[in-house]
């Protein structure tokens, strides 16, 4: 699982799919319990250093390497609108289950 995730680059996701199709968070479970992912996010100032090097043209690699997160932690940090944007996903995925469950219960 290291292996496909570090070295070619795969989202935790294709990696589950390729092992057995197992979820990511199973993949990332795993890369975390030995020792391959941190535990933990980054710190407040470190996020802040992750912006302001982001800003002066770091990579997203790079980043992740320095601050020994994945490139999707990284991208969580620096893409500027992208909290907003899982709030509202998460809404909006709450409407459509509240409307199909609605429906369902008008259908019994």
């Amino acid at each position: 699982m290291f292996e496909l995730f570090e070295t070619f680059n795969r989202s935790t996701t294709e990696i589950g799919l390729i092992f057995g199709g197992g979820d990511h968070t199973t993949v990332h479970y795993a890369l975390t319990k030995y020792g391959h992912l941190p535990r933990k996010g980054l710190s407040a100032s470190q996020i802040t250093e992750v912006k302001r090097l982001a800003s002066e043209g770091a990579t997203a690699k790079e980043l992740a390497a320095k601050f020994g997160i994945t490139l999707n932690g990284i991208k969580y940090h620096i893409i500027d609108g992208y909290r907003e944007a899982d709030a509202l996903r998460a809404k909006l995925l709450r409407r459509r289950r509240a409307r199909i469950k609605a429906k369902k219960g008008t259908a019994a």
